[in-house]
């Protein structure tokens, strides 16, 4: 019986490793209240009885990111489904409110606006270092996506899927992609495919980490201690929808931000978010998309219906708001695939665009601007195709509409978490758009490695050789052996030369999840690993 017990135990964090369409992409979590203990609780809210309590600075592991279902709502919408280790190796599970638990993976700021620098990966540490001093608050966590560089690119291209990825019909030449006739390739609306080079300038992480780009990384969920109808309408400033009212569902006359608002609250994701996407889609004086009285190109009358967020219009189209609205006027019997269409208002395509936002993106992983412009995350459909636009910028124009909103409200000291993607084999000098001739800052390597430990100088005759998967080295293996190897894949931890060994369970000379799967089976008893 108790094996069976410590099996399910294991089974339930390498589920942890293994689903990649999480919305919460890092592994642990510390508990931090004041002083207090921390209810956990049967479920995900505050009228869920008491399963147990732990105290602060306790480590605890994620295991997923719900929307409060009972209790208080407003004051604590999100909860984290936890597992918290005891030491006599028992696992307990239950929900803990997400207000009192931060998110482990990045540095901690030190006295004087330093940083450990050597706690993120080496390849973004120049381009990380200036924001994380200047922003001692925000977070940098790292997502694995478990992906070649080369085979992103050869996905991402036009040797991929043509049209995956477009340039403005304004773009230099130099930007669009030429195909073996020496022709540019321009889709039925006008639009040109990107160049090779000019995809991997966007999506190469070392080119967004400055101050307004890093937002296509913050995590998109809604945060009732963050967001605010005021916020909102700050995120408007200078559009068609400032200070203007619409009317609700309910007969209401209320602002475009109290509707925003509403609906990033209705759909769990932020509604500054929302702001800039409806922004970034239909323009600052808004669209035919948003006018309500759109007559396509081929004489359709789509006047009546409205589809603030351009979904499902597409630019490989001749007309693509002509095939947004046309979708937006329809309707499935299956209300979970409806979302409250026909979009007969603007409220009701702001409300159930949201929906549709969360359901097949943020849900499924998505839950960056990054991740929605690049399908790098398997949410259950597969990578490259769920892309939420194809303008290869439209992630940069998204976050800077974001920052400006942040920098309007006084926000930047807020305790921004951003996720950011790590890729095996990305070039040592990162993606350049043509005619970048700028110097790359000095790469900082990891300092030179220090024996922690003093030489013994009477050591046993016959001492036991470290076994692979101990990454600890504590003469077990187990599922914190499996979080080190995890963790040190991600560039949160730092191993010695011995620990390293340990942690390549497969000895292919790299670190991954896949180690850290190896090693959870080897701890069950499913796998035998070979030194």
């Amino acid at each position: 019986m108790k094996k069976k017990k410590i099996l399910r135990s294991l089974l339930a964090v390498l589920l942890i490793l293994c689903v990649t369409a999480l919305p919460v992409f890092a592994l642990t979590g510390t508990v931090v209240t004041q002083g207090s203990s921390l209810k956990i609780r049967k479920g995900p809210g505050t009228g869920y009885e008491e399963a147990f309590k732990l105290s602060p600075g306790d480590s605890v592991t994620i295991l997923g990111e719900f929307k409060s279902d009972k209790g208080d709502i407003e004051k604590y919408p999100i909860w984290y489904k936890i597992a918290y280790e005891m030491k006599s190796g028992q696992v307990l599970e239950g929900y803990a409110a997400a207000n009192y638990i931060t998110i482990d993976g990045a540095p901690d700021p030190v006295p004087g606006g330093e940083v450990d620098i050597y706690a993120y990966p080496e390849a973004y540490r120049p381009y990380l270092k200036s924001l994380a001093e200047a922003h001692p608050n925000w977070k940098f966590t790292f997502f694995d996506t478990g992906l070649d560089w080369n085979t992103v690119m050869d996905n991402e291209c036009y040797r991929g899927e043509p049209f995956r990825n477009v340039v403005s019909k304004s773009s230099p030449e130099s930007y669009r992609y030429k195909d073996e006739n020496g022709n540019y390739v321009k889709s039925a609306e006008g639009w040109y495919q990107a160049s090779d080079a000019v995809v991997a300038y966007y999506m190469d992480p070392r080119n967004l980490m400055t101050e307004s780009r890093i937002f296509q990384f913050e995590k998109l969920t809604f945060d009732a201690n963050v967001h605010s109808v005021a916020g909102t309408e700050a995120m408007l400033k200078n559009s068609f929808m400032a200070n203007t009212k619409i009317t609700a569902d309910d007969g209401r006359l209320i602002t475009y931000a109290e509707a925003i608002y509403e609906a990033g609250k209705a759909a769990n994701a932020s509604p500054y978010y929302l702001a800039a996407k409806i922004i970034q889609e239909v323009g600052r004086n808004g669209s035919n998309s948003t006018s309500g009285t759109y007559i396509a190109k081929d004489g359709t009358d789509c006047s009546g219906y409205y589809n603030y967020y351009n979904i499902q219009a597409t630019s490989a189209t001749n007309d693509p708001v002509k095939q947004g609205l046309q979708w937006a006027a329809q309707t499935n019997s299956d209300e979970t695939k409806n979302y409250g269409r026909p979009w007969t208002s603007p409220y009701k395509s702001i409300v159930g665009g949201a929906k549709y936002i969360t359901k097949n993106y943020i849900a499924k992983g998505q839950d960056t601007l990054y991740l929605q412009k690049f399908d790098v995350t398997d949410g259950g459909n597969g990578f490259y195709w769920h892309q939420y636009m194809t303008n290869v910028a439209g992630a940069v124009g998204e976050s800077g509409i974001t920052q400006k909103g942040y920098v309007n409200n006084n926000m930047l000291t807020n305790d921004f978490v951003f996720v950011i993607p790590l890729y095996d084999n990305l070039p040592a000098e990162r993606s350049r758009l043509p005619g970048d001739t700028s110097v790359d800052p000095a790469p900082i390597p990891d300092p030179k490695p220090v024996d922690p430990d003093p030489v013994d100088p009477d050591p046993p005759v016959n001492p036991d050789p470290p076994k692979c998967g101990d990454v600890n080295e504590d003469g077990t293996i187990n599922a914190v052996d499996a979080r080190w190897a995890l963790q040190a894949a991600s560039g949160a931890r730092q191993l010695t030369e011995s620990q390293k060994k340990q942690a390549d369970a497969n000895n292919d000379g790299n670190i991954n999840a896949v180690d850290a799967r190896w090693i959870l089976q080897a701890a069950s008893g499913a796998r035998k690993l070979e030194a």
